[in-house]
């Protein structure tokens, strides 16, 4: 997979940093337009390979590469995430080849207190599809353990598409998932 390639060792794949200047473009002008220059709580979705894309962001960040290119404000260096919500995550498949397997640092460790107490990683699956996992167990240090708050198994999907494979582009629209995340950030509103 071209986008993976950088995780394997290579530098400068090119597919990797347009994926990345595109989500920093996104948060830039998300800062800039919405949030008027300041740092507020910042909530990251992801679906399928998107889950491995936001993993990848979020850790380059944390690790202060390309600095220059991808900013130094609290939120373009994920200081201020307090929500990752996961679903159909297929990040165990980009871990069969490593020989480390390391989970992003949820909350940052340099975070708000605020933004600490508040913060979870929610991991949305269901057993029927072949490409969501669970992630608190992934991993041999414990660090997915501590970075995930839940492991949420759902049924995604109607009575044709819930008991196969094609319960993974069901999520998006599965009263399961979708109030379990309202409620979610409901919570949140309350806090922030």
């Amino acid at each position: 997979m071209a986008y993976n390639q950088r995780s394997r060792g290579e530098k400068d794949n090119p597919v990797y940093r347009k994926i990345h200047d595109i989500i920093h473009n996104e948060l830039s002008d998300l800062r800039k337009e919405d949030f008027k220059n300041q740092d507020k709580p910042l909530i990251l979705m992801g679906h399928s390979l998107g889950t491995h894309i936001i993993s990848n962001y979020v850790w380059d960040r944390q690790h202060d590469y390309e600095l220059a290119e991808y900013g130094n404000t609290p939120l373009e260096k994920m200081k201020t995430l307090v929500g990752i919500i996961t679903f159909g995550s297929i990040i165990p498949l980009f871990t069969l080849g490593l020989e480390k397997v390391e989970s992003i640092t949820f909350p940052h460790e340099k975070c708000d207190e605020t933004i600490r107490k508040a913060a979870k990683w929610l991991n949305f699956y269901d057993n029927d599809d072949v490409l969501g996992y669970p992630l608190k167990n992934l991993g041999d240090n414990g660090n997915y353990n501590e970075a995930v708050t839940e492991d949420i198994e759902i049924n995604a999907g109607s009575i044709f598409t819930s008991w196969n494979p094609f319960s993974h582009a069901k999520y998006w629209t599965d009263n399961d998932f979708t109030k379990r995340v309202a409620g979610f950030l409901c919570d949140l509103l309350e806090v922030f």
